[in-house]
């Protein structure tokens, strides 16, 4: 009679607990319902912004390439608030500017707008690799980069990086706004050449003048048409 009871007990025992764990078990589930649709609710708010984001960015870059075609087609520049006409004397060719100063990077694309070409500007030393590098679309056919940058590679590191590429030949010159070794930094280093800020045009031109070419007689026949105009 006792062994009964007890079974008895124990069958109600049994009950009341798989009654609780289908309890427990329905309640974890709806609970992890909810997770799961909160997380595809915050995933497609996350979504939406990305894509509202990246929306952005492509109308801002739209706009600033609007900005940058205006610009070129204008005949005069303001450098330092004064205006000069444009020489275009390297109309059509690409450089790209690694400085972490705005201040002296604006002046420095300044003074390449007035020879007429056409200036991406970058931040870090791993930006302008990537420029070069990663997009296949930016081809340019002269560098400026800083010595240091405030974070990421340095102007050196990112020249090596550049010279470790397979027929990479694109000039590379240095910019600072301290007088360097020039014959340290373009023959150990092997920079194109060095240049101090903020950039003079007659000493920026002596280096353009080397890289494309250009003689000097050619250059101011070129001057002569354009005063003619």
């Amino acid at each position: 009679m006792i062994g009964w009871i007890i079974f008895f007990f124990l069958m109600i025992a049994l009950v009341v607990s798989l009654v609780l764990y289908t309890f427990c078990f329905f309640k974890e589930n709806e609970s992890l319902k909810k997770k799961i649709e909160e997380l595809k609710r915050i995933a497609n708010i996350k979504d939406e912004l990305f894509q509202h984001c990246r929306n952005e960015l492509l109308r801002v870059d739209e706009q600033i390439k609007i900005f940058e075609q205006n610009e070129l087609e204008r005949d005069d520049v303001i450098i330092y608030g004064e205006k000069q006409k444009k020489t275009n004397i390297y109309k059509g060719k690409r450089a790209l500017v690694g400085d972490y100063n705005a201040d002296s990077s604006e002046h420095t694309r300044k003074i390449l707008l007035k020879l007429g070409m056409n200036v991406d500007v970058v931040r870090t030393g791993d930006d302008l690799f990537e420029k070069v590098c990663i997009y296949p679309n930016h081809q340019y056919d002269v560098i400026f980069t800083n010595y240091e940058y405030q974070k990421g590679d340095s102007g050196l590191a990112t020249l090596r990086k550049l010279q470790s590429r397979i027929n990479y030949n694109v000039p590379v010159i240095l910019l600072s706004i301290e007088k360097k070794d020039k014959e340290y930094y373009c023959n150990a280093c092997g920079f194109y050449d060095f240049l101090q800020k903020p950039l003079k045009e007659e000493e920026l031109l002596k280096v353009l003048n080397k890289i494309f070419d250009k003689n000097e007689e050619e250059l101011t026949n070129k001057r002569k048409k354009k005063k003619k105009k």
